[in-house]
């Protein structure tokens, strides 16, 4: 996400930014494209984001509602995400989509589309986006920037790859990165997350947790050094 905004290649254009609102947000979300633009194969467009999915909040406790008629200058804090149905909760589900870039990048579309409750999110001059162009905007984007070798491995599945190498590459536990997008208790997204980059950057991630540990044995004194050691070793 951060790589694409910085790198300007969208522009301030009513187009532009709902192509990036759909990749900072796709990612972030970890979502499946049916999901997000529906599907020819999977309940049409009816399973296409609305509007009326999406609540925005001031506040990590969720207090306070912002709407899109919100003085110039609002900033939301994060998102709330109401999927009806999805391939592992088939009666919905709720997710908190908190990443700065992903909720700034949905709040200026919809402050500029300004969408009735029901209709589509992803639409711009009455005409829906589909996957298919979505994906082949982004690689001409990534290609146009000098990333062409990635942009030949973007598919539909990108914003799962994306959100699951993204969560693992900071070193979160296999269950959180689950909980973020998949079915509890899966391993499922360890397929989105096999880049040798990915697994190297978790690894590196997950060691230096040991660092905080081992600093407050050896300050707690011996005793307690030598009780975290037998520890580690069971």
């Amino acid at each position: 996400m951060l790589l694409l905004e910085d790198s300007k290649v969208y522009t301030a254009s009513p187009r532009d930014t709902m192509l990036f609102a759909a990749v900072a947000f796709g990612v972030a979300a970890a979502a499946r494209p049916s999901e997000m633009l529906g599907s020819a194969k999977v309940g049409g467009r009816d399973r296409a984001l609305q509007a009326r999915q999406l609540r925005f909040f001031a506040d990590d406790a969720a207090e306070i509602e912002l709407h899109l008629d919100a003085p110039d200058g609002t900033c939301p804090a994060l998102c709330e995400l109401r999927l009806f149905v999805t391939k592992t909760h088939k009666l919905g589900e709720t997710k908190i989509i908190s990443a700065p870039t992903a909720v700034a990048a949905m709040w200026r579309w919809l402050r500029l589309s300004r969408p009735a409750p029901h209709a589509l999110i992803f639409s711009n001059n009455g005409r829906p986006l589909s996957t298919f162009a979505l994906v082949a905007d982004l690689r001409r984007r990534l290609t146009r920037i000098g990333l062409g070798d990635m942009a030949a491995t973007v598919t539909a599945k990108c914003f799962r790859r994306g959100g699951a190498s993204t969560l693992a590459g900071l070193g979160l536990a296999g269950a959180d990165i689950a909980a973020a997008a998949w079915a509890p208790g899966s391993s499922m997204w360890q397929l989105y997350a096999d880049d040798p980059k990915v697994k190297r950057a978790r690894a590196i991630k997950i060691n230096r947790l040991m660092q905080s540990d081992v600093r407050e044995a050896v300050a707690a004194g011996p005793a307690a050094a030598s009780s975290s050691a037998r520890t580690d070793l069971h």
